[in-house]
């Protein structure tokens, strides 16, 4: 989390994570052998700016900071109660739209798999396409992973920032809150990932055994073709000789 101060009385708060988007148009033709899943880096972004609140009379309490806008493109109907509940939003968008993409992934896989049992073993280069699909669900991992990190260094500074924390009304609630957020993000996202790899790797290998079943059978089917070409040679060539 970024923070700036501005002439003394505002600090401004910006939060950016990279997340990843289906590049459009990868859709095959039928007779087409397919293409690999690929993806874009967009970055998803918040803003909010927290100003410094002079002392109220009778009051006991009086916020260091409290915060005065949010900007962001989430698509929430609802303005904050705070900076937490702000960046709680923040992680369940995030959440949304790895949903859309392994959604998109899936159907991807799906696709991949017809044209695999319609191909038989023999489409070349289709298990390096899905080798790169199985490096894409490698790096979408790395991507979550870095993105929980980063959430939770900043539930951190929400815990331990004593300015950042005074305008929150139950703070322990709030921060439990968005701790829950991001388990379920974590915990929901690798799952999906988890089965991506897995359906990956199982037609890895059912193309590997329709490979191998097609070229025994076209090796089989050639030795046969050489098996009769020697017979018409041994019968004919004789023949030949004689009425040369």
């Amino acid at each position: 989390m970024d923070t700036t101060a501005v002439r003394g009385a505002f600090l401004t708060c910006s939060v950016s994570f990279d997340y990843l988007l289906q590049i459009a148009g990868q859709e095959a033709k039928p007779n087409e052998m397919g293409n690999a899943f690929k993806v874009a880096a967009a970055k998803s972004t918040i803003n909010w700016t927290m100003r410094k609140r002079a002392p109220e009379p009778n009051q006991e309490f009086t916020p260091i900071l409290r915060t005065i806008d949010f900007v962001s493109t989430l698509d929430i109907g609802w303005v904050p109660d705070d900076a937490v509940d702000f960046f709680n939003a923040f992680m369940v968008d995030l959440h949304k739209k790895w949903r859309v993409l392994l959604e998109e992934a899936d159907t991807h896989l799906d696709h991949s798999r017809r044209i695999l049992l319609k191909k038989q073993g023999k489409s070349a280069g289709f298990i390096e396409i899905l080798l790169l699909d199985a490096q894409t669900w490698s790096d979408s991992r790395s991507l979550l992973q870095t993105q929980v990190r980063s959430a939770r260094d900043i539930l951190t500074d929400f815990r331990e920032t004593k300015y950042l924390q005074d305008e929150i009304v139950d703070p322990l609630v709030s921060f439990d809150n968005l701790s829950v957020t991001i388990d379920r993000l974590e915990e929901e996202v690798l799952k999906e990932i988890k089965d991506l790899d897995d359906k990956t790797q199982k037609m890895i290998e059912l193309e590997f055994n329709l490979v191998s079943i097609y070229e025994s059978r076209t090796s089989k089917e050639m030795g046969m073709s050489m098996k009769r070409l020697s017979w018409i040679t041994f019968i004919f060539l004789p023949l030949i000789h004689c009425l040369g």
